[in-house]
């Protein structure tokens, strides 16, 4: 859940404006990407490691 709070002026009063989203899909598919992209280093690092080559792009 991502909460957004703001203390807004509403006809001479103070009042706060509170939006809630629903991030859970966004969050997951981070961990989905993260968790891939840390396999795939893992990869390339056994790679190098196998060909003897040191690693160019880093």
């Amino acid at each position: 859940m991502d909460i957004t709070d703001l203390l807004v002026s509403f006809q001479g009063k103070d009042c706060r404006r509170e939006i809630a989203r629903d991030i859970t899909e966004q969050k997951e598919q981070l961990d989905r990407v993260s968790s891939r992209l840390t396999v795939e280093e893992t990869l390339v690092d056994c790679i190098q490691t196998l060909s003897g080559e040191p690693d160019r792009w880093r």
